[in-house]
């Protein structure tokens, strides 16, 4: 079975502030760490369960935070990109995969007890919605797979995202790696078990994958992306000359799942940006 394991960095172990996220972040460094701790230890569950082929996708920020020269040998890494990259946190996925295992993930936008809680750009998008129910990352990540009738069997990060996960897909299993008790803050495991829960959620989640169901978002599909302020919505609709401003929000709208994921990603994109290319957060 080949296995796709995608990661971000917020819900990785240890994670608790933007100064371990960011290259200018005087602990970046050892964060990368731990994300790529957390990230062997899901190739290892993986390959426990039988996995012949795994492909891991750097995902957060940069998409260069993954440390290749010390990443399980037995995956291959997809790292950098940005608007370039048409599901964002999925590049080259496809119905070969048998499997689909998030990594560092982190809660919706919103979610109070979530750390560093947010959606795809946290600085401009208040809220996405899939089909007129609120989806985080994992949701969309989830989405994206299942077009493609591949679910995501696990799930890696804090104890607000394991949450959210179960509720929006029935069956997955969860590692928490930390419980946070705000947006900054978190009761958090050492990278040494952290890597043994994610390990044995990835091995028994690939284990049963053939029994599980791909989340597959409605056809016509349309996502609503909304900023925090009316501005951004304006400049991204404006920029990318698709969608219906509704205030603070675009709506998208397509036939096809893929393509409406592919436009609201990019709209949030270009939402991030004024009109002389600078950062508007």
């Amino acid at each position: 079975m080949k296995v796709y394991i995608t990661a971000d960095m917020e819900g990785a172990t240890g994670v608790t502030h933007g100064e371990q996220t960011g290259p200018e972040g005087k602990d970046y460094g050892r964060a990368r760490e731990w994300l790529t701790s957390d990230v062997n230890a899901a190739i290892e569950g993986a390959i426990e369960a039988g996995a012949g082929e795994i492909t891991v996708a750097d995902s957060h920020g940069n998409m260069r935070n993954i440390l290749l020269e010390k990443l399980n040998p037995a995956a291959r890494l997809i790292a950098g990109g940005g608007l370039e990259r048409e599901y964002v946190q999925l590049p080259g996925i496809d119905g070969s995969y048998g499997a689909v295992i998030l990594v560092g993930f982190h809660a919706r936008a919103g979610t109070e007890t979530g750390v560093m809680a947010h959606t795809w750009i946290g600085g401009v998008v208040r809220e996405i919605r899939l089909n007129g129910r609120p989806a985080g990352e994992t949701l969309l990540a989830a989405a994206t797979a299942g077009r493609y009738g591949v679910p995501v069997v696990a799930v890696a990060g804090d104890r607000a995202v394991c949450e959210e996960a179960a509720a929006d897909l029935p069956g997955v299993r969860t590692a928490e790696v930390k419980a946070g008790l705000g947006r900054g803050i978190a009761l958090c495991l050492p990278p040494q078990k952290s890597a043994a829960v994610i390990k044995a959620v990835a091995s028994e989640g690939v284990g049963k994958a053939a029994s599980m169901k791909p989340f597959k978002a409605a056809e016509p599909c349309r996502i609503l992306v909304r900023f925090l302020r009316d501005i951004i919505a304006k400049q991204a609709a404006k920029s990318l000359r698709t969608g219906v401003v509704e205030g603070d929000a675009v709506l998208i709208e397509s036939d096809s799942a893929l393509e409406a994921l592919k436009l609201a990603w990019r709209t949030a994109y270009v939402g991030s940006f004024d009109e002389q290319g600078l950062r508007t957060w």
